[in-house]
C-alpha cells in the first residue's frame, strides 16, 4: 500500500489542472476550513455557506498555487481574506437589523443584563484588531503553532507570542471593565 500523496503535491497538481487532485485537497481540508469559518462567523449556517465559498474560490485560485508556501500557508490566506468579506457584509446586516429592530421592535425585551454581557463575552474576540483577531484564530481555533502562524501572516514567530500576549491583556481589560452589566443574582451562570 503506498502513503498518500501530500497536500503540495496535490495542489501543484491541481494547479496543473488536475480536477481529481484539487477534490482530494477539498475533501482532505474542508472540515479545517469550515472549523475556521465557524470561529469567524460563529453561526453552522453561516459558516457552511462561507466554506462553500472559500472552496468556490479556492477552485479559481487553485491554478495560482506556485509552491512558494506551502499549501496550508496558502489555504489559510485564502480562508483568511474570505473571512474579512464574510465579516464585513455580516457587519453590515447586523447594523441594518438592529436599525430595523430599533424602530420597529415593539415586543417584550429579553433580559437586558442578560443579553448584553452573553453578546459582550460571544463577540470579544471579534472586536479585536484585525491582526490580532487573525492570530486568535489561527493559534486558538485553527492549532497552529507560533511559527506555522507567522509563516501565514508573514510575521516573525516572536510578534505571534506578542500578539497572543496583546489578546489576553485586550480581552481582560474588556471583560472586567464597568461597562459589563452585573451577574445576575440567584446563582445563574451566563455563558
Amino acid at each position: 500500500m503506498s502513503e498518500p500523496i501530500a497536500d503540495d503535491q496535490l495542489a501543484a497538481a491541481a494547479a496543473k489542472g488536475d480536477r481529481a487532485a484539487f477534490a482530494t485537497l477539498l475533501e482532505r481540508n474542508y472540515g479545517r476550513i469550515y472549523r475556521l469559518c465557524l470561529q469567524c462567523l460563529r453561526e453552522p449556517d453561516d459558516a457552511a455557506d462561507l466554506a462553500q465559498d472559500v472552496c468556490a474560490g479556492m477552485a479559481r485560485k487553485i491554478r495560482g498555487f506556485r509552491g512558494d508556501s506551502s499549501f496550508s500557508t496558502w489555504s489559510y490566506r485564502v480562508i483568511l481574506n474570505a473571512t474579512h468579506d464574510a465579516r464585513r457584509k455580516h457587519q453590515l446586516r447586523r447594523e441594518r437589523t438592529a436599525e430595523y429592530l430599533a424602530e420597529h421592535d415593539d415586543r417584550q425585551h429579553l433580559d437586558e443584563h442578560h443579553a448584553q454581557r452573553s453578546q459582550l463575552l460571544r463577540e470579544a474576540v471579534e472586536t479585536l484588531p484585525a491582526p490580532l483577531r487573525d492570530t486568535t484564530i489561527l493559534v486558538i481555533y485553527g492549532g497552529l503553532t507560533h511559527s506555522e502562524a507567522a509563516e501565514v501572516l508573514k510575521v516573525k514567530e516572536g510578534t505571534i507570542s506578542w500578539r497572543l500576549a496583546e489578546v489576553r491583556k485586550t480581552l481582560s481589560r474588556q471583560l472586567n471593565t464597568n461597562d459589563l452589566p452585573p451577574k445576575p443574582s440567584g446563582g445563574e451562570v451566563i455563558a
